[in-house]
């Protein structure tokens, strides 16, 4: 994966010890996202690089343990020239390799935005509804 230039945009870096996350996406002129975690060291040299889904958006990620990483995001969806979405959380090892992922219902145009870890292990999550008012 190169990550120089091209329908590329980076939304959230991350520092973990020595090691630098990237989430983006890349996309097509047709305008399907195609989400990536991009795990790189200190001298810029690539370590791995997973691609997620498709049209979809990746938010921000954090680290759960020593060998577990949770991305969050949402999958985008166009029927009827509606959009709806699902939020989405991704356990992801260190490798990058999927663990398992869940899926949150929304109404309109839901996303997740920020993720957080407690000392004592708990999760939280925050987001957002908008909503369309038709007349």
């Amino acid at each position: 994966m190169n990550l120089n230039g091209g329908n590329l945009t980076i939304r959230y870096v991350e520092l973990l010890g020595n090691v630098i996350y990237l989430i983006g996406y890349t996309y097509t002129e047709s305008g399907i996202n195609h989400p990536f975690i991009a795990k790189i060291n200190k001298d810029g040299t690539m370590l791995s690089y997973k691609s997620l889904l498709n049209n979809a958006e990746m938010h921000r990620i954090v680290k759960l343990n020593d060998s577990t990483l949770l991305a969050i995001g949402r999958t985008l969806k166009t029927v009827d020239k509606e959009i709806s979405t699902k939020r989405f959380i991704v356990e992801l090892s260190n490798d990058l390799s999927v663990n398992q992922s869940t899926e949150f219902e929304s109404t309109f145009n839901g996303q997740l935005n920020d993720i957080a870890i407690s000392p004592e292990g708990d999760i939280y999550v925050g987001g957002s509804e908008k909503m369309v008012y038709r007349t």
